[in-house]
């Protein structure tokens, strides 16, 4: 990774600081708290990720409820997942990498209240720090 890409991912990050030392990761800064700048990069791809697959999953959620048939329930469903896994890879990610996110925030509170801070930036709203994105994996 260059430097000037570090330097964006910490702008954009809301970073007052970039360390970099040899033999390290980028470490930087984030609200007080020292953060690899990768991982940074990783929770803004599923901040984005997270909005996609929760508008995927109510718009599918309403589809289910006028689905006349079995049938027709499980084709909303499958295409449901497949926008869902299609919108997590836009996003940058895998749905590994998805779901290993989903799985830290249901352990480590600094990584939810991180992520809920990523999603208020983006909505403009407060959203429930407890709130968890369901897997993408089916």
């Amino acid at each position: 990774m260059h430097v000037n890409d570090l330097l964006k991912i910490a702008v954009e990050s809301g970073a007052s600081d970039l360390h970099l030392k040899v033999g390290s990761y980028p470490m930087m800064r984030v609200r007080g708290t020292l953060t690899p700048a990768s991982e940074e990069k990783k929770l803004d791809q599923f901040a984005d990720a997270y909005l996609a697959v929760q508008t995927i999953q109510q718009k599918a959620a309403t589809e289910l409820q006028s689905a006349k048939d079995p049938q027709a329930a499980d084709k909303v469903k499958q295409t449901a997942e497949s926008d869902m896994i299609a919108a997590v890879e836009r996003s940058g990610l895998q749905v590994p990498e998805f779901n290993k996110i989903v799985e830290r925030m249901a352990s480590d509170t600094e990584m939810r209240s991180r992520v809920a801070a990523k999603l208020q930036e983006r909505s403009g709203s407060k959203p429930d720090a407890g709130a968890k994105p369901n897997d993408t994996g089916g």
